[in-house]
């Protein structure tokens, strides 16, 4: 049986092919982070795209909205915990959501088969389309570049090398890429047809690609191990205090949380001659800047353990015409020479720190009550304390490559992404979300820490490798020396050139197959 659309039957086929590469390639994801899968996830979908652009939208749609909705399902939680909406309506935004993202797998699928039409393959236009289309995902609207297919290899080692000059639009290139050959090499086998050319040509192709991944990535790990060996090094602490969301803005909890952090300093310091110790976002949950009893217990630490303190906390500041502006900051307390630094959070979260377009939202404004309504900062500079130049990113801010390489080439030699995760519970949120982090690292080739409230806090080497990580919901502390490792990337110096390629490229192919079709009518 077969569904009529629009003139064009959908098979039972179509449905089913996408919907599975749709909880493939979910669960290559973290939290379950069946990382292999990705590198066959997409393979139902692209041989389930064998008719019109009508039926392939709709296939890629379907895909799409069973992929998000794996991966994003804990958006509804948030929304109904601690934006105090109905779960219907919390879960009505989800679907928004998911429904937004789905249509750029949409678009993927129906290009895909607009370009067949026109004699192009899919192993030469699947991995530029997708990453284009990644890539506008990243820019368009507020941007929202969450779990990008590449990082679902954030702890293969090996491939996610060539992210220090590609970035991780490179690995998403590589990935799809061999979805698409492998899928064409299915199709050959099930078509009885062109198999010399899929194991002459696809094949080798594939091959000589994967060597080019996998031998730089066995280069360039041994040539940073050397670097990190000679470059200079720091101690650092990060400290996670694990203080429920409920209970974190209570003016009755606001003393015991810094108690529980002064405590951790303290433990975490001992016998441990510590040049920095790192707190999660909003760490201390006042405004610092008005002093204070609280205030001046995280002076006194600093004084007594002699050592550089980074943490966050809310801040203010007054504008022009005397308007208030509130900011979600990082203060850097420097213990040698007693001064204290300041960042300002630049990339808000949308309806989580601001409303875009509140004007046409006004049911987003109980949302942003409750977790506070922000204005941005204004620009990525790092913090310096003795030889640190910290370059921060809180939150949502590590999501977000432009933003790690700003720090970098404004100065940074380490990056510290300080964060509250306990919006999202034992959800896979948090695994998500450390996931893009370690990717910063790589594409800087700089060593990253990361202070999370409820989990996960982590070190990350230049190399990406994580070496410790902390449980969820778990009060503890990790330690490490980190290397200050002073290395000039090409990703660094060179910024998104690649996926911008990708982009001209698709612009090309869209345009050489509207004429081709033209041509051939």
């Amino acid at each position: 049986m077969a569904i009529s659309i629009s003139n064009a039957s959908f098979s039972p086929r179509q449905f089913l092919l996408p919907v599975l590469s749709g909880i493939l390639l979910t669960l290559s994801f973290p939290k379950i982070g069946a990382a292999a899968l990705a590198w066959f996830a997409l393979i139902p979908l692209l041989i389930a795209i064998d008719g019109g652009p009508r039926r392939a939208f709709l296939s890629g749609l379907i895909f799409g909205l069973v992929h998000y909705s794996g991966l994003l399902y804990w958006v509804a939680g948030v929304m109904h915990n601690y934006g105090n909406l109905p779960i219907t309506v919390s879960v009505a935004i989800l679907l928004l959501l998911v429904s937004y993202l789905s249509l750029y797998t949409a678009a993927f699928a129906c290009l895909i088969a607009v370009t067949k039409k026109a004699g192009l393959g899919i192993i030469i236009t699947a991995p530029i389309l997708w990453v284009s289309l990644e890539y506008l995902r990243a820019k368009l609207l507020t941007g929202f570049p969450w779990e990008n297919i590449s990082y679902t290899q954030y702890t293969n080692l090996y491939v996610i090398q060539i992210c220090d000059i590609l970035g991780n639009y490179g690995l998403s290139f590589y990935i799809v890429l061999v979805n698409a050959v492998l899928a064409c090499l299915v199709h050959s086998l099930q078509a009885g047809r062109n198999r010399a050319r899929a194991f002459k040509l696809y094949i080798p192709a594939l091959l000589a690609i994967s060597l080019v991944y996998w031998v730089y990535g066995f280069y360039r790990l041994q040539d940073i191990e050397e670097k990190i060996k000679t470059s200079p090094k720091i101690r650092a602490a990060v400290v996670q205090g694990s203080i429920k969301q409920d209970l974190k803005w209570s003016p009755l909890w606001q003393r015991e949380t810094i108690n529980i952090y002064d405590g951790l300093s303290r433990e975490a310091t001992r016998g441990f001659d510590t040049d920095i110790l790192i707190w999660p976002e909003t760490a201390a949950p006042f405004y610092f800047q008005d002093g204070g009893p609280l205030s001046d217990t995280i002076l006194r630490l600093t004084g007594d353990l002699k050592t550089n303190l980074l943490f966050g906390a809310p801040a203010y500041a007054k504008a022009e015409n005397g308007e208030t502006l509130y900011l979600n900051s990082a203060y850097l307390l420097s213990a040698g020479e007693g001064a204290i630094h300041r960042y300002d959070k630049v990339r808000l979260v949308p309806f989580g720190e601001y409303v875009p377009a509140r004007s046409l939202l006004p049911f987003a404004g109980k949302l942003v009550a409750s977790v506070g309504d922000f204005t941005p900062g204004h620009s990525p500079e790092p913090l310096t304390a003795g030889r640190m130049r910290i370059g921060v990113l809180i939150c949502f801010e590590s999501i977000f490559p432009e933003l790690a390489r700003q720090q970098v080439r404004n100065g940074a030699n380490l990056l510290v992404n300080i964060t509250n995760d306990a919006w999202f519970g034992r959800s896979s949120a948090p695994y998500q979300h450390m996931s893009m982090a370690v990717f910063r690292a790589v594409e800087n080739r700089i060593s990253l820490a990361r202070a999370a409230n409820t989990g996960i806090s982590l070190f990350v080497r230049p190399t990406g490798e994580i070496t410790q990580a902390a449980s969820l919901f778990t009060p503890t502390f990790l330690r490490e020396e980190i290397a200050l490792v002073s290395e000039k990337t090409v990703y660094n110096q060179w910024g998104e050139v690649f996926p911008i390629i990708c982009f001209i490229l698709s612009i090309m192919v869209i345009f050489y197959t509207g004429w081709r079709i033209n041509h051939v009518n």
